[in-house]
């Protein structure tokens, strides 16, 4: 059965598209059959993580007709498939898209997971999309105004009737200043099913345009990457031994 997963954020800049290209590839490195969908129409940047080429159809250009949904269709040099959305601002003042619409661009797809990458925030189009979607899972940082719009978020695809995958809990410092874990399940009533480090490698990912699991597979981030990815395809994933000790000093801290 494939699982459809929309991928939120109540809040911009949390890192939201970054962990759709990651668990895409990670997934894929399992073996599963991936497509992660740019379902931001009007700020989308997922290409961008992967320096996918301009002028190539888009989820968009399938919206408008102009091409078919294969033709949207990108195999990234990992067996990822990716469907970009455009980023010319000429598209999005064109398109006229629908929760309709995208529902039946989406039950075309096929394979093991569709990772929908999404807009920040509330909007319309973020609620068509969790809509759309049978899981809903929601990136955040240890900061009380991301986690403040965690919770909302959580609310609304709940109103949505999505089924919660979990929290994931991103560019954490494990500094004294940050929430425990604990505190922040127990504000969301969700559980955390992964924490990502804040990794300078993710920048540099991002500057190459070339996701931190490829740019820099060992580094901290891509190894927690590889471990909820693993979680949220029900296979066990053995962390190397040099990152065991670091992450349950991690959890340890975190957990207060």
């Amino acid at each position: 059965m494939t699982r459809k997963i929309a991928i939120v954020s109540g809040k911009g800049g949390v890192g939201k598209s970054a962990t759709a290209a990651n668990l895409g590839i990670a997934l894929a490195q399992l073996g599963k059959d991936v497509t992660v969908v740019d379902a931001n129409f009007t700020t989308p940047d997922l290409s961008l993580h992967f320096g996918s080429p301009i002028g190539t159809p888009t989820l968009h250009h399938v919206v408008t007709g102009e091409f078919r949904l294969e033709d949207a269709i990108h195999v990234h040099p990992s067996g990822l498939k990716i469907i970009p959305a455009s980023i010319a601002i000429g598209d999005m003042k064109r398109t006229r898209y629908s929760k309709h619409r995208l529902e039946r661009i989406i039950n075309r797809l096929t394979g093991d997971f569709i990772l929908l990458d999404t807009q920040a925030g509330l909007s319309n189009e973020v609620q068509m999309v969790m809509a759309a979607a049978d899981e809903v899972l929601v990136v955040t940082n240890p900061e009380w105004p991301a986690i403040t719009d965690a919770l909302k978020t959580i609310l609304i695809a709940k109103e949505h009737g999505a089924q919660i995958t979990g929290v994931i809990l991103n560019r954490v410092t494990n500094h004294k200043i940050e929430p425990s874990l604990k505190g922040v399940e127990s504000i969301l009533e969700t559980e955390i099913i992964g924490i990502i480090p804040e990794d300078i490698h993710i920048k540099h990912s991002i500057a190459t345009k070339n996701p931190v699991i490829i740019y820099e597979p060992n580094s901290d981030a891509a190894v927690s990457f590889k471990e909820i990815a693993a979680k949220i395809a029900g296979v066990k994933y053995k962390v190397p031994n040099k990152y065991k000790r670091k992450f349950k000093l991690m959890l340890k801290n975190l957990f207060g």
